[in-house]
């Protein structure tokens, strides 16, 4: 045989066996992918069902109900606990506390009215405390109850038991600002309105009236808010807590002297501790040069009615009971409430002894 016939006897054998080669090697490689995916499915499809199983999901954005922590229903009404942004701590600047809570109590009775108004008592506790711990030992929530104010309690938490007057963002311009907005806001959320069932709706709703109360220390933050303006105060409760800053006080009160009845401002003061005492005394001297009428009560109970209580525009009670004991023993904060110029739907009998030395009602502990 030629070396001609030979060669083609060659390339005629490659040709034949080159189909059957790649086939077999297809066949191998399909059956290695079948048994390292262990799945009989093609490979474009295993691998989009892979990628919807380790796909990642998206972090929920935060909604206004988070701020929502505690929610603890009472026999008088409902308390939320919050986590607020705009909440005195944590501050730059104003010390190690770390603490962002606001404790609100929304009496059972409670209703926004149609006007969409939200009336406010601001409460500051003093040193050494807490606001739930205030609201509890003091009975700051039983008084409101009891006064049938159409009004909610606001306790934002200050320094955690420490000696600090301080209040972080409070006390700064515009931080009872921003905190009024968020409380607002929040106060609205799915969460507070379910437990609340309708009583504070949904859409328009303003901050309407603002009282503040404060005890001991909390008079430091509530003259700076005096000072800083941004939000008209109406009325502002002192117990034991004119420790300074009456200047503050009295420029805040006689700003709007001789102005329109409604928006004219309200200050009542008890007082027991020695530098409280002398504070008042020196307030009292400038309302004196100012000719401004005031009510001093020398000993609690014996001369202010029911009546002067609610007509006087500055009044101060000296009183014969403790610093811890003055702002609850004697229904001091329900007193102020019931003469104060918030709005009241419920009716109350408080007024039907208007005229003579006021009663003073004793409340026991819980």
């Amino acid at each position: 045989m030629s070396a001609a016939a030979r060669l083609a006897i060659v390339v005629l054998a490659a040709l034949v066996a080159s189909p059957l080669l790649a086939g077999a090697a297809r066949s191998e490689r399909e059956s290695h992918r079948r048994v390292a995916g262990n799945s009989s499915q093609p490979a474009k499809t295993r691998k989009r069902r892979r990628s919807k199983k380790h796909r990642r999901r998206e972090p929920r954005k935060p909604t206004l109900s988070d701020k929502v922590k505690k929610v603890i229903r009472g026999p008088l009404g409902i308390t939320f606990v919050l986590h607020l942004d705009s909440a005195p701590y944590p501050a730059r600047g104003a010390g190690p506390y770390r603490d962002p809570t606001v404790v609100v109590f929304v009496p059972r009775y409670y209703r926004v009215d149609r006007d969409r108004r939200l009336d406010i008592l601001l409460h500051f506790h003093g040193h050494r405390a807490t606001a739930a711990g205030a609201i509890k030992r003091f009975q700051l929530d039983k008084q409101l109850y009891d006064s049938r104010q159409n009004a909610i309690l606001v306790a934002p938490q200050g320094p955690v038991r420490a000696n600090d007057s301080r209040c972080g963002k409070l006390d700064k311009p515009k931080g009872l600002v921003h905190f009024l907005g968020e409380l607002r806001r929040t106060l609205q959320a799915r969460k507070v309105r379910y437990a609340l069932k309708g009583a504070i709706p949904s859409g328009y709703l303003r901050v309407g009236k603002l009282v503040i109360s404060a005890h001991s220390g909390g008079y430091r933050v509530t003259a700076r808010i005096l000072e800083h303006g941004g939000f008209p105060v109406s009325e502002v409760y002192l117990f034991d807590a004119m420790y300074a800053d009456h200047k503050k006080f009295a420029k805040w009160l006689l700003a709007t002297r001789g102005g329109p009845t409604k928006r004219r401002r309200k200050l009542v003061s008890y007082l027991q501790d020695t530098p409280v005492i002398r504070e008042n005394q020196a307030l009292m001297a400038m309302l004196d040069k100012a000719k401004y009428r005031y009510k001093y009560e020398k000993k609690e109970g014996t001369v202010l009615s029911r009546r002067a209580l609610s007509h006087y525009r500055a009044i101060f009670i000296r009183t014969q009971r403790s610093h811890s004991g003055l702002q609850w023993r004697n229904n001091a904060l329900r007193d102020c409430l019931f003469a104060s110029t918030l709005r009241r739907f419920l009716r109350a009998g408080w007024y039907k002894q208007s005229k003579g030395p006021r009663p003073i009602d004793k409340r026991t502990k819980r």
